[in-house]
């Protein structure tokens, strides 16, 4: 499918609000920035058609927040107030969208994008201050719903109604607390405002819990302020906070001027939750933290295959190698977990200075699709590690066939595998009757003379497991049918000691020499009359050479016996 083949089935899946197929869109190749006919970015359709996924997705892969449409000149912020997605609009305006004054009356504007010199200079000049327009919110409404305590303070001292219940039948109050902004719902309490919630109501008695909570906020702040200690009250307050992703207590914490940049980011990645981090992030909260187990955030962030987490850390700066004594590499660990998307994106953010240890381990994970895109990003197939081992080695080790397969079709020098580590492989591979891998091996050049732990041949070891198939195989490559192995035995010796029918006769059609084994067949025909026939009417001078005579039951000779009744 062509790039404007995809570029189209994304802008359907945009609309449609399904995720899974943008995903696939991106992955195949769509445009980023791509525009419809109208000249609206996707993010611009995200924002108008929702949901907010969709929209986090294209922030978290580098939309412009602010792109401007060609036709009728609205952002993406534009777009979800004209909507009335309050979600989307929310999370636009935390980071940095702007507005345009065509969209809303300046006051407004000015709230949402957090501009609080400019409200100051609006509310001089006498703005209309409890007006609303397209999403039915007040100036008060959305800087209470966006928690911007600075600005709400100016609206609230000039004379925005703190009551003021707007066309959604809501008051500041309440978007307040929607948001979880503890400290603006503190600050209109003590401006005298009215709960609009029965007294016994689910909300009523969620304002009382918050500021009994609030109260004994204060109290730990005023006893110390030392997040150095970890034990201190207010160490102990903003560690609980992050662990049970209680984003409201933090942000309080934070307006109260506690330094939340000393917090732990390895805590909050660990819970998975992105505002969390982001609001971490943005205080100055360090993003190469080293864990006990010498793992960074981002390490973290992999291992819980989170890939949006891992987003926002290398977009505010994670270093993509960085490692602690004892720890992983983010691109270690998204091999190890064969999570391909994972690892594209470690690489284009930088991660290709560990990708020769990771090809390792990628190859003995056994994910030949994450193998080959490591290869195309610079692995060398032929690179020698420390302990003399090569890619090709560890797939061969492993037992990774297609890995090996492609790895010698992209070059892998054969040669440094033919040393007594890959015989040892050869005779497990024969043990384990791996055909496919035997043959890989044989092809390559592994000798078939060699000799394992046990003293057996690669054909001997086929013959004692009674792998016929194996024994064929060897016997067309050439292995010599009359060679001896480390233990001095002919392959027909251990056939015939092993008491292997099949395998006798297959290796005498074969050119075995009977001579060799003669003690060994004399024993097996002591009691298996049909080998005894087998042999005498092979060859009729065999009497000669194997004692195939024994007695039978009425003291006739057994094979002279069944000789007659053949006749």
């Amino acid at each position: 499918m062509s790039q404007t083949s995809w570029n189209k089935k994304l802008l359907n899946a945009v609309e449609n609000g399904e995720l899974h197929e943008i995903e696939k869109c991106i992955e195949n190749g769509a445009d980023l920035n791509h525009l419809d006919g109208s000249g609206d970015t996707l993010l611009s359709n995200a924002a108008y058609y929702g949901p907010l996924n969709i929209v986090q997705y294209f922030v978290l892969l580098g939309a412009d927040l602010n792109k401007i449409t060609i036709s009728n000149r609205k952002t993406p912020l534009s777009w979800a107030l004209h909507h009335g997605h309050v979600d989307i609009a929310t999370y636009l305006a935390h980071r940095g969208a702007q507005l345009t004054i065509l969209d809303h009356n300046p006051l407004i504007c000015a709230v949402i994008t957090g501009q609080t010199e400019a409200v100051q200079y609006l509310l001089q000049s006498k703005v209309e201050i409890n007006n609303s327009k397209e999403s039915g919110l007040t100036a008060l409404n959305w800087a209470a719903l966006l928690g911007y305590l600075d600005i709400v303070k100016l609206l609230v001292e000039a004379g925005a109604d703190i009551n003021y219940v707007n066309k959604k039948n809501k008051t500041s109050i309440t978007y307040a607390l929607e948001a979880d902004n503890l400290d603006v719902v503190e600050y209109l309490i003590a401006k005298g405002c009215q709960v609009p919630w029965p007294e016994e109501s689910e909300e009523s008695r969620r304002i009382k819990t918050l500021l009994s909570s609030l109260n004994i906020i204060h109290q730990l702040i005023s006893l110390d302020s030392d997040l150095d200690d970890s034990n201190s009250p207010t160490a102990r307050c903003l560690s609980s906070a992050i662990k049970s992703e209680d984003f409201a207590t933090l942000k309080y914490l934070s307006g109260k001027g506690v330094n939340v940049s000393k917090a732990s980011l390895l805590e909050a990645v660990r819970t998975g939750n992105l505002e969390i981090t982001e609001f971490l992030l943005s205080k100055g909260c360090k993003v190469n933290q080293i864990d006990s187990d010498g793992n960074t955030p981002l390490t973290n962030a992999v291992k819980s295959k989170n890939i949006n987490m891992v987003r926002v850390l290398v977009n505010a700066g994670s270093d993509v190698c960085k490692v602690g004594q004892s720890g992983r590499t983010p691109l270690s660990v998204a091999a190890e977990l064969q999570n391909l998307d994972l690892v594209k994106l470690l690489l284009d953010k930088g991660a290709s200075p560990t990708i020769q240890t990771v090809f390792i381990e990628a190859i003995q994970a056994g994910n030949r699709q994450i193998v080959e895109y490591l290869q195309q990003k610079g692995a060398s197939v032929n690179f020698m590690y420390e302990d003399g081992g090569t890619p090709l080695t560890k797939a061969i080790q492993t037992g990774h066939l297609k890995i090996a397969e492609f790895l010698y079709e992209e070059g892998a020098n054969p040669e440094v595998i033919i040393n007594d580590v890959t015989n040892l492989h050869l005779m497990n591979y024969v043990t384990n009757g791996n055909i496919d891998m035997v043959n890989f091996l044989v092809e390559l050049g592994v000798k078939l003379e060699v000799v394992g732990a046990d003293g057996s041949t690669p054909l001997t070891k086929a013959i004692k497991i009674e792998n016929f198939q194996l024994v064929k195989y060897f016997i067309e490559k050439g292995a010599n049918v009359n060679g001896v192995d480390g233990n001095n035995k002919t392959p027909l010796a251990v056939a015939a000691e092993n008491c292997y029918f099949s395998i006798v006769k297959f290796l005498i059609e074969f050119g075995a020499n009977i001579e060799l084994a003669k003690s060994e067949l004399t024993a097996y025909c002591s009691w298996n009359k049909d080998l005894a026939i087998y042999l005498k009417v092979m060859n009729k001078e065999i009497s000669n050479t194997v004692n195939v005579l024994g007695s039978g039951h009425d003291g006739s000779d057994l094979l002279e016996t069944k000789v007659e009744e053949e006749k």
